[in-house]
């Protein structure tokens, strides 16, 4: 059957051969054209001859079909020569490198398959067959793991002791620079709409100055800290502020100061001084009726001088060291004394978020 097809391709082209021999006349196209179709006649001939003697000898087998779709291939492209087929990727990257690589198409359109009479090459550019492919965009891996922070908004409640008390100072330069102290977070922390997180056993930093008018010292929150039982460390910073027992911001001391008892030597050593003015003694003026006579001259030396310059050193003396004490009062302001393992609730001003900045190792 596939020779019978065969057959009647060859009788198709050869019909053509003839019908442009008669039509067209003796043109130089016309004369490229015949010697292409010359040329595929005797190959299409060829072939015939090789597939009949397959058959005869018996080894054609599966090879004759394919051989007759060659046959059949060579007819059909026989206008084109032999087609080149180049197959590449194109770079999704850069889609313009598709139309600067595509072949040339010919300007004349008539060029001969055997390339001769005008020296040029016959081959002509080959069908590009080009494949595009667009790589996904690469998507950063997130990490699978839940997270597993914790989230404390305002208004959220821990409750502690304090580690270790305080001496608030109560002079205005405490404000900008409030002594620190240690509170042992000892509950879960009160959130909103009765929920709770287990914080129990987290350090939190906190840092306060003292008020003379309402004798209490006010903290506020610098600085939480955790280590889970898998060595994950939280570290952050908790804007709060402390409630005493009471009720109230603040927490309630005792007022000490030193004060009184420096004011106290300084008043001692002015009373002393004034006293010791009492034993003064002045000299009196001595007045010359005799204008002639020589300059007289009076010895100031005696016991009443003696005891003069004694009250007058002793007073200078006092009235120093009275001063010494004043500077020094000065110097010292009262400080509102915290005693340690005081019960003490911390409100969050600002939520926070408690995420793990680092992993450790195992527990001990």
């Amino acid at each position: 059957r596939e020779n019978s097809d065969l057959k009647k391709e060859l009788e198709r082209v050869k019909k053509e051969l003839e019908e442009t021999k008669t039509t067209a006349g003796k043109s130089s196209d016309v004369g490229r054209e015949m010697t292409r179709l010359r040329q595929d006649l005797d190959r299409l001939t060829q072939k015939n001859m090789e597939l009949a003697k397959k058959v005869e000898t018996g080894a054609a087998g599966g090879k004759t079909s394919s051989s007759s779709e060659d046959a059949r291939a060579d007819v059909n492209g026989a206008s084109g020569g032999d087609g080149q087929f180049m197959e590449k990727k194109l770079d999704y990257k850069d889609p313009a490198s598709f139309f600067r690589d595509a072949p040339l198409p010919d300007s004349k359109g008539g060029a001969p398959a055997t390339g001769k009479g005008d020296g040029r090459d016959a081959t002509k550019p080959g069908i590009q067959i080009v494949s595009y492919s667009q790589k996904a965009p690469e998507v950063e891996e997130k990490d699978n793991k839940d997270d597993e922070s914790i989230y404390l908004p305002s208004g959220s409640i821990l409750t502690g002791v304090l580690i270790n008390g305080m001496d608030a100072p109560t002079s205005q330069g405490a404000r900008r620079d409030p002594f620190p102290s240690t509170l042992r977070i000892q509950k879960e922390a009160i959130l909103p709409n009765r929920f709770r997180a287990d914080v129990r056993e987290c350090f939190l930093i906190v840092s306060g100055y003292g008020d003379l008018s309402s004798e209490r010292a006010y903290l506020r929150g610098e600085t939480f800290s955790c280590v889970r039982d898998d060595g994950g460390v939280i570290e952050a910073k908790l804007d709060s502020y402390a409630v005493g027992e009471d009720g109230k911001a603040g927490v309630r001391g005792r007022v000490v100061s030193k004060q009184g008892q420096i004011i106290a030597k300084s008043l001692m050593a002015g009373f002393l001084g004034g006293v010791s003015e009492a034993f003064d003694v002045n000299p009196v003026p001595v007045v010359s009726t005799n204008p002639g006579s020589n300059t007289q001259y009076q010895s100031v030396f005696s016991d009443q001088m003696l005891q003069g310059a004694a009250v007058k050193g002793a007073s200078k003396a006092l009235d120093r060291i009275a001063q010494f004490y004043i500077d020094m009062a000065e110097g010292i302001f009262p400080v509102i004394e915290v005693d340690a393992g005081r019960q003490v609730d911390i409100i969050v001003t600002k939520g926070t978020k408690l995420q793990i900045r680092s992993t450790g190792g195992t527990k001990k």
